[in-house]
């Protein structure tokens, strides 16, 4: 955590992605979730993001109830399932895992 806290100190963004994964079970899917959701506010503390964007509807609940953000305002569905919501000067990007993400972040250039 210390090395993503420096990082994204100096960058204010970041990517966290877990890569390929295995099914690993209930336990390791339970974790997996606590360290995205405590690593997700861990840099929050160190700059409240413009955007956020979660994968997973289980990843998504862990990290906004970790963060205490419980007043969110819907802003936009972007794709069928894929949502958008506001808390305080941050978008929220959630996508269920189960989703497609499409051509959402294909640029109109």
């Amino acid at each position: 955590i210390i090395k993503l806290k420096k990082l994204y100190d100096k960058h204010e963004t970041m990517i966290l992605n877990v890569g390929k994964r295995e099914n690993r079970g209930k336990e390791y899917a339970v974790r997996l979730k606590r360290i995205m959701a405590e690593a997700t506010r861990t840099l929050v503390k160190i700059h409240q993001p413009d955007i956020l964007i979660i994968e997973g509807g289980a990843t998504a609940y862990s990290i906004i109830q970790n963060l205490k953000w419980y007043n969110l305002e819907f802003k936009t569905e972007y794709s069928p399932g894929i949502v958008s919501m506001l808390y305080d000067k941050t978008e929220i990007i959630l996508k269920p895992g189960s989703y497609s993400w499409n051509d959402i972040f294909k640029s109109n250039k």
